[in-house]
């Protein structure tokens, strides 16, 4: 075998045999490591969800060995030392229970609950106004009714969009969500607010009518301010008061309804009416005889004889025919007692009077 051969196979046993000595080492190090037993710690944890206000029991939680290097410094690990107490916030299944979860006592004070900086302010609701569905930890607008109050700068009544996106800390009493209760007739909900936002609540609730719009949880969007007043509601060709015709309703009930709307006219008797005729054309004269009254009376300047009316005492008033036919009111003569007399139309109806 030539010698240059017989080196290179040498340096090739020499690398074989470096490498083989590096490997074994490397799998004895993590046979070692693997061999050494790794420090673990018990620790409280969740064993499903755990509300708000719950008490805390064997019944919920459950110790767990986990590295030391992953326990947190407040974790809890005695379960006599939380038994009986309740947390202050949610805590989901498999996390572990650290002492600022919790209250200082067996029954949480709701002031425990309330982060540093926010406040909670009642609000008066009824079923039309918030309350039923909205629970604990839903999300909700706040609007106010006002009406008309020149006094306090109330132009004109409306609804006015004061808070957005407000968390509800209670409803009545209940803090927690119970998923499985049955949906309620509320009397107050409290809202989780700032300082300044307690104080819009407050003086809306005075001036007005509050109503809680719920949101949805994953709803972030902020909706610019506005305030919606009658002429929004109605519109611009609609007046309040007036009454839209429909054509195509047909139903009793609308014709009903809208024969409500419509104001009726008055009813009246009805006056004979008097027919007004030129003065020139026809006219009447009552012709005096004794205590006599006859009455002639003329259309179009033809005299019809109607027949004679009696009558004594007071006369009505009569047409002199050299008036063109206008009226003439003269007081009574001295022989009658309280009438008027006609001067005579001409020299024989004078001389007629006289006898």
């Amino acid at each position: 075998m030539r010698p240059k051969s017989l080196i290179l196979l040498g340096l090739a046993l020499g690398c074989g045999l470096i490498a083989s000595v590096g490997i074994s080492q490397v799998m004895e190090a993590r046979r070692g490591q693997q061999q050494a037993p790794t420090e673990t710690q018990l620790v409280l944890v969740a064993m499903a969800r755990i509300d708000r206000n719950t008490e805390l029991s064997a019944e919920n939680l459950r110790l767990d060995a986990i590295p030391v290097a992953n326990v947190p410094p407040d974790a809890l690990t005695n379960l006599e030392e939380v038994e009986g107490r309740r947390p202050s916030t949610v805590i989901y299944p498999g996390s572990i229970v650290l002492e600022p979860m919790l209250g200082t006592g067996e029954g949480i004070r709701a002031s425990e609950q309330v982060p540093e900086g926010m406040r909670v302010v009642a609000v008066s609701v009824d079923n039309t106004s918030g309350a039923g569905l909205i629970r604990p930890g839903d999300r909700v607008d706040v609007q106010v009714y006002a009406r008309k109050n020149q006094s306090i700068g109330i132009r004109e009544a409306g609804t006015w969009n004061i808070l957005q996106d407000v968390s509800v800390f209670a409803v009545d009493s209940m803090i927690n969500d119970d998923e499985t209760s049955e949906a309620m007739s509320a009397k107050t909900i409290s809202l989780l607010v700032t300082p300044e936002q307690s104080a819009r609540v407050i003086l809306a609730s005075e001036i007005g009518t509050i109503r809680l719009v719920m949101r949805g949880l994953k709803d972030k969007t902020a909706a610019e301010e506005f305030n919606i007043g009658i002429p929004d509601l109605l519109g611009d060709t609609e007046k309040l008061g007036e009454k839209e015709e429909d054509d195509n309703s047909g139903s009793a009930l609308a014709d009903f309804l809208n024969g409500q709307t419509d104001t009726p006219e008055p009813v009246t008797e009805s006056e004979p009416q008097i027919s007004l005729v030129p003065p020139g054309d026809n006219w009447q004269m009552r012709i005096l005889t004794g205590m006599d009254v006859r009455v002639e009376r003329f259309v179009d300047g033809e005299p019809l004889d109607y027949g004679a009316e009696r009558n004594s005492g007071i006369l009505p008033p009569v047409v002199d025919p050299t008036d063109d036919g206008l009226p003439q009111f003269e007081p009574a003569s001295a022989g009658a007692d309280d009438g008027p007399a006609i001067a005579p139309a001409d020299d024989d109806s004078s001389k007629e009077t006289e006898e």
